[in-house]
C-alpha cells in the first residue's frame, strides 16, 4: 500500500518533471523532450528573467535557501515564502556542508553527528520544496588536512556517504545527493569524474550519485570520454568557462565537446551555469549563454 506521504511525493515528482522539462506524459502536446534542462545558479529574484528567456530551473545554495541551522519557525516565516514565489523550479542546491564541518581527517576532529543532523534538516526542507538534487562539493569539509593521509581521507569520505545514504533510506528522503569532483586547487582527495565513478559504486546507493562539473573537468584536463564510462551515475551538471570560470559567452571558449559527449550518453538532466556573470547586462548575458549552450549540445 502506498502511504499518503509517498503518494504526495510521487505526485510532486511528476509535476516537477512536467514543469522542469516543459514536456512529459502530463503534457497534451506530446512534444519530444529537450536534450538538456538549462539552469543557472542565481537568486530567486532573477528567476522571472530566466523564465522569460527560456531557462528551465534555478539552482540555489543550501546555506541561503534551506538554512539548516535556522529554526523551523524562523525558516517558515522568513525564508519559505520567498522560495515559494520562485518563477522557476528550484531543481538543485549546492554548497552542502559548511566549511569547518569536517567529514575527513583526524578522528578527534570529525563532526559526522553534526553533519548528519545538518543534512536531516536540509533534506526535509528540500523535499518540501520539490528539490531533486543536493550537491556535495564542500571542499573544506572533505579535504584532507596537511599531513593527513589522502587515502585515509577518501576512505572516510566513502564511509560517511554510506552512512548518509542509509540515513536517507530509513528517512524515505526523496532528494538525491550528487558528489562533485573539484579541481586540485580546491580539494585534495576527489578531483575527477573518473574517481567519482568508483566512489558511487563503492557507496552503492541510489541516494548518492554523481555530478559532472565541466569547469573542474577542464581544470584537471579530464576529457569528455569519461561521460561514457560514468553513464547513468551522472544526474546533474555544472558549466562555466575554463579560463576564468564565467558564464558561457562572457569569454572566448568552446565547450561543445563536453555537452555533445554528455548528450551521447542519453543524459537528459540539468546543466546549470555556475560562474561569474560580471561585465555585461544580466539579461543579455543570460540570453547569449542559453543560446550558446543550446548550440553546443545540438
Amino acid at each position: 500500500m502506498v502511504s499518503r506521504r509517498d503518494f504526495v511525493g510521487m505526485a510532486a515528482g511528476a509535476f516537477a518533471a512536467a514543469a522542469g522539462t516543459g514536456c512529459s506524459s502530463l503534457c497534451c502536446g506530446g512534444e519530444p523532450a529537450k536534450t538538456f534542462l538549462f539552469g543557472a545558479c542565481r537568486p530567486v529574484s532573477d528567476s522571472q528573467v530566466l523564465k522569460e528567456l527560456g531557462y528551465d530551473f534555478v539552482e540555489q545554495s543550501v546555506a541561503n535557501l534551506l538554512k539548516p541551522t535556522m529554526s523551523d519557525s524562523e525558516y517558515e516565516a522568513k525564508v519559505l515564502p520567498e522560495s515559494r514565489q520562485c518563477a522557476l523550479p528550484i531543481r538543485s542546491c549546492n554548497g552542502f556542508l559548511p566549511w569547518g564541518m569536517k567529514i575527513s581527517g583526524p578522528e578527534d576532529k570529525l563532526q559526522w553527528d553534526a553533519a548528519f543532523k545538518f543534512a536531516d534538516v536540509a533534506f526535509r526542507r528540500a523535499d518540501e520544496l520539490g528539490i531533486k538534487y543536493i550537491v556535495l562539493g564542500s571542499a573544506g569539509a572533505r579535504k584532507a588536512p596537511d599531513g593527513f593521509s589522502k587515502d585515509k581521507a577518501r576512505e572516510q569520505f566513502v564511509e560517511f556517504c554510506k552512512r548518509l545514504a542509509d540515513r536517507m533510506e530509513k528517512g524515505k528522503v526523496r532528494v538525491t545527493v550528487v558528489l562533485e569532483p573539484l579541481r586540485a586547487a580546491e580539494c585534495n582527495i576527489f578531483n575527477y569524474v573518473g574517481q567519482g565513478i568508483d566512489f558511487v559504486d563503492r557507496i552503492g546507493s541510489p541516494h548518492v550519485q554523481l555530478l559532472a562539473d565541466i569547469y573542474h573537468m577542464c581544470s584537471g584536463n579530464e576529457q569528455p570520454d569519461v561521460f561514457a564510462k560514468a553513464g547513468k551515475r551522472i544526474l546533474h551538471c555544472h558549466i562555466a568557462t575554463r579560463a576564468h570560470r564565467r558564464a558561457p559567452g562572457l569569454e572566448e571558449d568552446n565547450l561543445s565537446a563536453y555537452l555533445k559527449a554528455l548528450a551521447a550518453t542519453g543524459y537528459r538532466g540539468g546543466v546549470s551555469i555556475e560562474g561569474d556573470w560580471k561585465g555585461k547586462d544580466f539579461r543579455e548575458a543570460a540570453a547569449s549563454a542559453l543560446e550558446l549552450m543550446r548550440e553546443w549540445s545540438a
